[in-house]
């Protein structure tokens, strides 16, 4: 029997109170520098421009690699809804991160009907139960408290935020996601993990899309910390393999709010009765430790759930779905 996918009976150090028993909470400047990041973006569809980024790529490797060509449209209404969590420790606006608080449960469902409101097709990113937030609320605890980060020192982080507002045009591994109980799921490839040699947690390389750590995903992909982004040989010969400048374009795993997005535009992305689970870019500081972000639809609610797992752990429902960018940056 495959192990179960509620991460309600997987032990892991994801909840409310961090591991001294006390909360943290987001500085004045930290907030004005979360809050500024969404004041500066200009909404806009998915342009012209962007679509032509990709132009030199050679289809047919692209496509012997198993990757499909993706616009995912942006959605400034819903980055502004997660923005008012962000500035709730300060504002006392929607507050949902104190457990206790009189007011939660009806923060909690002001939250629901503004992110149902501003994004129907969009899957809710925090999980509910009876009216009450379960310890799922981990991801945007963290996301108030400056810790969702890029790199792996909790000590010098660089934090990271949803973009929901921002379109994209990217290419992407186009595996089905299937049951996991279901046979074709054991049959599911990546010819792009495979050439990456990227490693099962048996230490084998990869022939599938599961039993992946998160470190075996960043040691196959970057040579020192990911958020470098100084690709590993085998990644910059795929690159170029591909027609591509490596100065310019590069593997990574998918974000969290472009499945999200693409959930919601037909992708059958986090259907919670498949049980599968996927590791998505970025890192959550939890404690003393750096952990990988993952995502799940919780089976009792029919909220879209995001959490976190220790960078070494695999398992046969948690996949891996990497996404080709272009970088205007040269890395």
């Amino acid at each position: 029997m495959r192990e179960p996918t509620n991460f309600e009976n997987v032990s892991d150090s994801t909840n409310g109170i961090n591991q001294a028993g006390s909360r943290r909470t987001l500085s004045a400047g930290l907030l004005a520098k979360v809050l500024g990041a969404f004041s500066s973006r200009a909404p806009s569809d998915v342009s012209t421009a962007s679509k032509e980024n990709f132009g030199s790529i050679n289809e047919t490797e692209a496509r012997r690699l198993g990757l499909e060509r993706v616009e995912v449209q942006g959605n400034p209404a819903a980055q502004k809804v997660l923005a008012r969590i962000y500035g709730q420790p300060i504002f006392n606006k929607l507050d949902i991160l104190t457990r206790d608080a009189g007011n939660s449960i009806a923060a909690i469902q002001q939250f629901g009907a503004a992110w149902k409101k501003a994004a129907p097709n969009i899957p809710l990113q925090y999980g509910t139960q009876n009216g009450r937030f379960t310890v799922h609320d981990g991801y945007h605890r963290r996301l108030a408290e400056g810790n969702v980060i890029s790199n792996l020192d909790k000590d010098n982080k660089k934090v990271s935020l949803p973009r929901f507002d921002e379109p994209a045009v990217l290419w992407i591994e186009n595996w089905k996601e299937v049951s996991i109980d279901d046979e074709a799921f054991d049959q599911t490839t990546s010819p792009l993990l495979t050439a990456l040699d990227v490693k099962q947690k048996d230490g084998q390389s990869a022939t599938g899309v599961v039993n992946i750590s998160r470190i075996a995903i960043d040691e196959a992909l970057w040579t020192g910390d990911p958020s470098d982004r100084t690709k590993t040989p085998k990644h910059t010969a795929l690159i170029t393999k591909l027609g591509l400048d490596p100065a310019h374009y590069n593997f990574r795993l998918i974000r969290q709010d472009e499945y999200a997005r693409l959930a919601g535009a037909g992708k059958n992305f986090g259907n919670k009765a498949l049980g599968l689970c996927t590791w998505f870019d970025d890192y959550a500081v939890e404690g003393d430790e750096v952990e990988g972000l993952c995502g799940i639809c919780y089976f009792d609610t029919d909220d879209y759930i995001v959490r976190s797992k220790s960078r070494d752990y695999a398992a046969e429902f948690l996949a891996v779905r990497l996404v080709l960018e272009h970088n205007t940056s040269p890395t």
